[in-house]
């Protein structure tokens, strides 16, 4: 009867460590899964910016147009393309909430 009982509570304590084997794992599929999305997020604004720097690399070859003259011309240039590139990153981040590629990007720190 005692082996019974010992069996019983060894069977117990074997289901709860799957069980915390299991959340422990769910955990670390949450994070690992946040950590994608911020990548993610940090990829596409770099892409952004390396498009950013084409344009200013565009802007900045030593072809001859009528700009080059002028500051203004080239201000305007850059606060654009740094406009849009935010503008599409922030599009880029509502439409991934939106859809669910982001599941709210709930980030905990420890």
């Amino acid at each position: 009867m005692q082996l019974g009982h010992t069996w019983q509570r060894l069977q117990s304590l074997k289901s709860y460590i799957d069980s915390t084997e299991d959340l422990i794992n769910l955990e670390l599929d949450q994070q690992r899964n946040n950590l994608i999305s911020v990548d993610l997020m940090v990829t596409f604004g770099s892409f952004l910016l390396t498009a950013m720097s084409v344009i200013a690399g565009l802007f900045g070859m030593n072809v001859t147009n009528r700009l080059e003259a002028d500051y203004s011309a080239f201000l305007t240039i850059c606060i654009g393309s740094a406009s849009a590139a935010l503008a599409l990153w922030l599009l880029f981040v509502y439409a991934s909430l939106r859809t669910g590629l982001m599941n709210g990007l709930s980030i905990t720190w420890r």
